[in-house]
């Protein structure tokens, strides 16, 4: 799985073909900015909260 952060995402055509998730704070920055793809990726991209553990890990 990849964890992708805003500029991963404003610099891609298109997903990855491995699974991929970002932090909630990644699709408030791409609603921001009106990303279009954001509507195209739908439920591909899977939004998830980071856990002090995964933190920790980084």
């Amino acid at each position: 799985m990849l964890v992708l952060d805003s500029s991963a995402l404003f610099s891609m055509e298109q997903l990855p073909e491995e699974e991929s998730c970002c932090p909630p704070g990644v699709i408030t920055e791409l609603r921001r900015y009106k990303d279009h793809r954001l509507d195209l990726w739908g439920d591909l991209l899977h939004v998830s909260e980071c856990t002090r553990e995964s933190v920790r890990k980084v």
